[in-house]
C-alpha cells in the first residue's frame, strides 16, 4: 500500500518529499496506469480498515480488558509486549492515512499507538515484528499529519480524541466509550499558541467540554 501510495502521490504531486522538479528514475505513469493504481489502493485500503485492522482492534480490546483487572507484575508486562506489537501494525495500516481520510476516528486510533508506543515500548530491540527504525519513521510521518488534523478539528473533538488516547496510554480505560459514558462532560485540551510549538497541546485544567453531537457538529460545519 505504501509503494502504490508513493506512486500515486508523485504522479499527481502531492507528496510531501517531492516538487515538481523531482522525477522517479526511468518511471513513467501514464493516465491509465494511475487509475489502476488508484482502484488497487482503494481496494486493499479497505481490506486493511475492514478485515486487519478489525482482528487487531479485536484482541487490543481484549487484551486491554485483560490488563485492566490485573496488578503489576510479569504477567502485565508480558501483556503490554502484546500491545505494543499490535499498535505497531496498527500504525502500519494507517501510515499514509492524511487529508479528507484522516477523520476523527482514525486520529484517535493513531494518537492512542503512538502514545502507547512511546510510553511502553523498549526500542532497539527489535521484538516487533517490524524494524525499530521504520517504526520510528512511521511514527514520524504520521506525528506530523496528526497535528494539521488537530489545528483544525474543533474543540470538542481534539479533546475527544487526546482524551482517548491518553485512556490507552496510561491503562485507564478503553480508547472507544459506551453510549452512557459518552454524554458525560469531557476535559478539554488546547494547542499552545507559540508558532514555534504548533505541534504541542495540554489541558486547559480549569475547563469542561459538554456532550456535541457528532452528525450535529458535522451537518453545522457543512453549512
Amino acid at each position: 500500500e505504501s509503494y502504490l501510495d508513493l506512486m500515486i502521490r508523485v504522479t499527481n504531486g502531492t507528496h510531501e518529499s517531492f516538487s515538481n522538479l523531482t522525477t522517479l528514475r526511468g518511471v513513467a505513469v501514464s493516465p491509465e496506469c494511475l487509475k489502476v493504481l488508484v482502484a488497487g489502493q482503494t481496494k486493499l485500503r479497505s481490506q486493511l480498515y475492514s478485515g486487519a485492522y478489525v482482528m487487531l482492534q479485536h484482541w487490543i480490546e481484549k487484551l486491554t480488558r485483560k490488563m485492566l483487572k490485573m496488578d503489576a507484575g510479569a504477567s502485565l508486562d508480558v501483556i503490554s509486549r502484546q500491545l505494543c506489537q499490535l499498535y505497531a501494525y496498527t500504525v502500519l495500516i494507517f501510515r499514509n492515512v492524511q487529508g479528507e481520510l484522516l477523520t476523527a476516528d482514525i486520529a484517535s486510533i493513531i494518537t492512542a499507538a503512538y502514545l502507547f508506543l512511546g510510553n511502553r515500548h523498549t526500542w532497539q530491540q527489535n521484538t516487533l515484528g517490524i524494524d525499530d527504525f521504520a517504526l520510528f519513521e512511521m511514527l514520524q510521518v504520521v506525528r506530523s499529519r496528526l497535528i494539521v488534523w488537530y489545528r483544525s478539528a474543533s474543540e470538542y473533538q481534539a479533546s475527544e480524541t487526546f482524551g482517548s488516547a491518553v485512556r490507552v496510554a496510561a491503562s485507564s480505560g478503553h480508547r472507544r466509550l459506551n453510549a452512557k459514558a459518552k454524554l458525560k462532560p469531557i476535559q478539554a485540551w488546547q494547542g499552545m499558541k507559540d508558532a514555534r510549538s504548533c505541534g504541542r497541546f495540554t489541558v486547559a485544567p480549569q475547563r469542561l467540554l459538554e456532550y456535541k453531537d457528532k452528525d450535529a457538529e458535522a451537518g453545522m460545519a457543512a453549512m
